[in-house]
């Protein structure tokens, strides 16, 4: 089966939308500026089992690490300076808020941490952009899941090609001109070895498309929104946060809003059980796009 290419499956995501079930709802809270979704890179199923079980053992022990990009692209360590350095080593402003809610919880610091999380740089989207936005997401997801196989299947064949959670089987490039998802970096590249500006969605959007399956959200009301593509260290696993401002956006309402969405995608805050019920639903999901592919004809049972 040859997989619809993303040009025509954006384009069609784009005028009519995808039918089916989607997975659990993305993680939404309210700030006093802001309101806030969060997709969760951990939530994302993978065929390699053994780093499904290391990474549910990093939560259970609340172990984090992450780095995040500003809007221009500048990066920063969001932990202590170095594995030497104290909590006191902090002086971000970001990090500080971070680190002050993950001492609440009683969460730590490991640069080893299976789950080391990049928070790339802010894109813009405008409100009325965001039902198409959404769509091209749900349309990348779907293709990315037809072209990389049955996930019924996958388990065996992780071996020979592993079948990651949240991308395409070339996960993004994380880095690129020293830059972590700075709007001046390469364009994003699937795994269908198709590069960003093939579409217009892409044209549009740019890299704050990542495939994911996010539902349709009213954000109309709100005056600007920012996304943040997310995901883990070993490009694993894909997340996203959606910051939708009531007003002006300003750096303490961003550091208020972006602070508690990042303590939010570690899962530190929550029962693994929770985490690992989201895992099941994904890769429900992801078998139902696999089997309408092969009840419609257009892909071969495998």
């Amino acid at each position: 089966m040859k997989p619809t290419t993303l040009r025509m499956a954006l384009s069609l995501a784009i005028l009519a939308g995808i039918s089916g079930p989607l997975s659990a709802a993305p993680v939404e809270f309210d700030t006093a500026d802001a309101h806030v979704l969060v997709i969760r890179a951990i939530d994302s199923w993978s065929s390699d089992k053994a780093r499904n079980e290391d990474s549910l053992d990093t939560i259970r022990e609340k172990l984090v690490a992450f780095m995040y990009a500003d809007e221009a692209g500048q990066i920063h360590n969001g932990g202590p300076t170095s594995i030497f350095s104290s909590r006191n080593s902090i002086s971000d402003p970001l990090s500080k808020i971070v680190d002050a809610q993950l001492q609440e919880l009683k969460a730590d610091y490991s640069s080893k941490s299976i789950n080391y999380t990049y928070f790339l740089a802010p894109q813009a989207i405008a409100p009325a952009d965001m039902k198409a936005f959404a769509a091209a997401e749900r349309q990348m997801f779907e293709t990315s899941v037809i072209q990389n196989g049955n996930p019924a299947t996958a388990e065996a064949r992780t071996g020979v090609r592993k079948i990651l959670g949240g991308l395409a089987s070339t996960a993004l490039t994380l880095f690129s001109m020293g830059k972590l998802g700075a709007r001046t970096g390469s364009a994003f590249t699937l795994g269908s070895g198709m590069t960003g500006d093939v579409d217009r969605a892409f044209k549009i959007f740019g890299k704050a498309l990542a495939p994911l399956p996010l539902p349709d959200v009213d954000l109309s009301g709100y005056k600007s929104i920012d996304v943040r593509s997310v995901m883990t260290n070993d490009q694993n696993r894909a997340g996203q946060i959606l910051i939708a401002y009531r007003g002006d956006k300003t750096p303490e309402a961003e550091n208020t809003a972006l602070a508690k969405a990042i303590v939010t995608s570690f899962g530190v805050d929550v029962p693994v059980a929770e985490i690992e019920q989201a895992r099941v639903a994904d890769l429900a999901l992801r078998q139902g796009v696999w089997d309408r592919c092969v009840s419609n004809g257009k892909c071969k049972a495998e």
